[in-house]
């Protein structure tokens, strides 16, 4: 499965995350969360949104870090996981939400660094 970042290498608080790739297979969710890199913990953020006819993807609103993380470099790993444990996570959204280990395939993954701004949420 074709699967990439292409958004920035330096991101505010809360601001929009895209790249390119394939969907997903049926039965299967892709999702995205925040890690510290060297931390265990995966922050839940959200399901990414798939354009099937561009072979793009997007989440919104994407949260990184809090407002004291400015010059923090953060994680981004995008995963496909089963649609019923993409359904549990999403009782989730909107709160900050970690799970030791994800299970699932990880499809891609990069770092970021928070820059002093809030972004657009």
């Amino acid at each position: 499965m074709a699967f990439s970042f292409t958004s920035a290498g330096t991101v505010p608080n809360c601001s929009d995350v895209h790249g390119t790739g394939d969907s997903p297979p049926r039965g299967r969710t892709a999702v995205l969360f925040v890690r510290v890199p060297g931390h265990t913990r995966y922050y839940y953020e959200q399901p990414l949104r798939f354009d099937a006819a561009r072979q793009t993807w997007r989440a919104n609103r994407v949260v990184v870090g809090d407002q004291t993380s400015a010059g923090q470099r953060f994680e981004l790993h995008a995963y496909a996981v089963s649609d019923s444990y993409a359904a549990e996570l999403s009782t989730h959204d909107g709160e900050p939400y970690w799970v030791p280990s994800v299970p699932g395939e990880r499809l891609g993954w990069t770092t970021v660094k928070r820059d002093d701004n809030a972004g657009s949420c």
